[in-house]
């Protein structure tokens, strides 16, 4: 007779913040304009991601992601950035954040079909292609390797989460639809529907990957046993946060050309020999 092995601590967790994430779904249902559904909805996953994530990630929720030139993406559901993100433009419901600093965005719905999928996919895209420009040049750079490239920074992840859905079979044939036309830095990384299952791209070794690379394979993958998706989906968000990092940001790239002072008079520590002996001060 075998004994069964006793759950882990870990997975009694965040077996249990599932099921709370679930009620606490159905309880937004009550909610009877639509966009304030999605709002709490969003907030609802941004606040259980933050104390499960690594302490120097900070979750934001409504943002749009800015690069030094300019260039501005869609505001973004949730965004995973470094805690060292200096404060732009911010408010309560929507925050600006330097590209340099973020590491991770999370599209979120509260039902996935072909048109939601493909909105957030397109949402992605255009997140990841936001340029990391605004670095301070140091012989102590870091530098990422991924898809045959070298990285002064780690490309943005990209993650749809949805809390229900159509069929993984049929999520798959939409998202093959789409990264079709797409380059491997463009795509998501990840697919996530509560209570179904997750969408990864594949490994030669046939093990699920965090991070799209150069790749062609993705899969479908259903929970075990009574397990819901939030524990892959936090495990493998911690594997790629953990180990994520950023070079010194340059924040004055973001100042541009425009000049931020004009010259006055100047001092110099010592007063000039002529000065000091007619006895001026100036």
């Amino acid at each position: 007779m075998t004994t069964a092995q006793p759950q882990s601590l870990l997975i009694e967790s965040l077996t249990y913040a599932a099921r709370t994430l679930r009620a606490q779904f159905e309880e937004t249902g009550l909610f009877a304009h639509r966009p304030s559904k999605g709002a709490e909805r969003e907030r609802l996953l941004a606040e259980l991601l933050q104390p499960r994530v690594p302490g120097h990630i900070k979750v934001f929720h409504n943002a749009e992601i800015i690069s030094a030139a300019g260039t501005r993406s869609a505001q973004c559901d949730l965004v995973l950035a470094d805690r060292s993100t200096p404060p732009l433009f911010g408010t309560s419901s929507n925050r600006l954040i330097p590209a340099e600093c973020v590491y991770a965005v999370i599209e979120v719905k509260s039902k996935i079909d072909g048109k939601e999928l493909k909105s957030a996919c397109d949402n992605i895209k255009q997140a990841k292609s936001i340029p990391k420009t605004a670095f301070v040049r140091a012989a102590e750079n870091r530098i990422h390797h991924a898809n045959g490239q070298h990285y002064p920074y780690i490309p943005t992840l990209g993650m749809i989460f949805a809390f229900d859905g159509i069929s993984l079979d049929s999520q798959g044939d939409g998202f093959r639809e789409w990264v079709a036309d797409h380059s491997v830095e463009e795509v998501p990384d990840s697919i996530w529907t509560l209570g179904k299952g997750f969408i990864n791209w594949r490994k030669k070794n046939g093990h699920p990957t965090a991070v799209v690379e150069n790749t062609d394979a993705f899969q479908a993958w259903s929970p075990h046993g009574n397990m819901d998706i939030l524990v892959p989906f936090l495990l493998q968000l911690n594997s790629f946060l953990s180990s994520a990092w950023m070079n010194p940001l340059n924040l004055a790239d973001y100042a541009g050309p425009h000049p931020i002072a004009v010259a006055e008079r100047l001092w110099t520590r010592t007063a000039a020999p002529e000065t000091a002996a007619n006895g001026n001060s100036g």
